[in-house]
């Protein structure tokens, strides 16, 4: 079962876990756990102090290695182990029951897990209490959790140089204003003299004979002889819209008087 020590009765120390197996002395105290499993784990020197369904060894088998997770229980039978006293120990071998050499893979205290690529579940040590009786540990077998993904935070765009903007053209000096040519005096034509109305084809009718004066010079008597008041107003040389009758009768008064003098 391996070389342990020159001395025949010391150390007192029993096989490890992959030996044990193998030997088949603890078939109603181990378990082979393929998925999960989670509970308590005692030391092969409580054994006695065990009941059935109890364990003291779990196997995980592997594609081409077992892997064997036990607790080193320093007590008993056990007292003169030299390593890993009182932890979690993990060891692989070849799968099987035949002839194999085993390696002691992990030594794990309160808080610890184990895990790699090649071991299909992850091993984690939740609590090892040395005060209960029997000790024991407490222990998690499970599917190694897929890590999420690391998330990188995307990469800020480059910031751009600053575009220096470009220099203003330069305002050019303002254009004076061109003198405007002065503008000739317009040339001043002599009016173009009123036209010479054509002559009036109808005869100018004959004038109003002057009647005859009598003795009696009435407006109302020289009206009716000349075609009315506005008629005689016009003979007499006044404007027929500002004559009345009386003014009239004055001014054909003077002009009877006059008439009838006696020629020298």
């Amino acid at each position: 079962m391996g070389y342990s020590y020159s001395a025949s009765d010391t150390p007192e120390m029993c096989f490890n876990a992959p030996k044990n197996w193998q030997l088949q002395w603890y078939t109603n105290r181990q378990t082979s756990v393929s998925t999960a499993w989670n509970g308590t784990l005692y030391g092969i020197a409580d054994y006695n102090s065990t009941s059935d369904g109890d364990n003291v060894i779990l196997q995980i088998p592997g594609a081409t290695h077992d892997w064997y997770v036990s607790f080193n229980r320093k007590i008993g039978i056990n007292r003169g182990t030299k390593e890993g006293g009182n932890q979690v120990l993990v060891h692989k071998r070849s799968s099987g029951l035949g002839y194999g050499e085993s390696d002691l893979i992990a030594k794990l205290d309160a808080g610890d897990t184990y895990s790699n690529a090649a071991l299909p579940l992850a091993i984690t040590v939740n609590s090892i209490d040395l005060s209960a009786d029997p000790a024991f540990a407490f222990v998690t077998i499970a599917p190694v959790p897929t890590p999420a993904p690391t998330t990188q935070a995307p990469t800020p765009d480059p910031t751009p140089a600053p575009t220096q903007a470009p220099a203003p053209d330069p305002t050019p000096p303002p254009t004076p204003v061109p003198t405007p040519v002065p503008t000739p005096a317009p040339t001043t034509q002599a009016p173009t003299p009123d036209p010479t109305p054509a002559p009036t084809q109808s005869p100018t009718p004959a004038p109003a004979p002057t009647p005859k004066l009598t003795g009696e010079c009435t407006v109302e008597k020289f009206s009716s002889a000349v075609g009315g008041q506005d008629a005689l107003a016009e003979i007499l040389g006044l404007v027929a819209a500002d004559s009345d009758a009386d003014a009239i009768q004055t001014v054909l008064t003077a002009k009877c008087e006059e008439a009838l003098k006696p020629t020298k």
